[in-house]
């Protein structure tokens, strides 16, 4: 049986070696090669395939303009492209985690390694305690999740500043939230 999830991952990873993917789906696929060895293969393979397939082109002169004109038509992308960017439910790549746990990375800054993604934890899920590298921000959406011995539930808010440690993440009936943090 075909995985469309893994079919669609794939195409991804292979859009975004091809330089296929635009701004946002650019940074999203970027931050979910980070995280899901599969993609980052997929990603290496097509990158090697195309190497092999340079080299045996032949050379070409480039002209004297090229390069001014290749910077005005990015440019002018640029200058078109969308102040806004929307994330459907039903688009993106979800990355595993672990059992029961796994995120999709809406947004990220590389500048200043930040990322937004969706956690989504299924009942009876259970993550292992870390440390913040930065502020961590965490807003429940549905279900709950407990961190340590706190409790969060539908509309709660929880800010883990950075150096702090929280206790074991679960969830007792699943949950979905919105996190604000370091780029791993």
């Amino acid at each position: 049986m075909i995985n469309t999830d893994d079919d669609a991952k794939l195409v991804t990873a292979r859009d975004y070696a091809i330089g296929l993917l635009s701004g946002g789906e650019y940074s999203h696929a970027g931050a979910v090669m980070e995280r899901d060895r599969v993609f980052a293969a997929e990603v290496s393979r097509t990158e090697e395939m195309l190497a092999t397939l340079a080299l045996k082109l032949p050379a070409e002169d480039v002209a004297d303009d090229f390069f001014s004109r290749l910077e005005a038509r990015i440019d002018a992308v640029e200058a078109e492209a969308p102040q806004c960017f929307v994330s459907r439910a039903e688009e993106g790549i979800w990355v595993d985690l672990s059992p029961g746990a796994r995120i999709k990375v809406l947004h990220t800054i590389p500048a200043i390694r930040r990322q937004t993604y969706l956690l989504e934890l299924e009942p009876g899920a259970v993550a292992d305690n870390h440390t913040h590298d930065d502020d961590e921000e965490c807003y429940v959406i549905s279900g709950d999740i407990w961190f340590g011995e706190t409790q969060l539930r539908i509309g709660d808010y929880h800010l883990a500043r950075k150096g702090s440690t929280h206790g074991t993440v679960r969830s007792t009936s699943g949950c979905l939230c919105v996190i604000i943090a370091a780029l791993d």
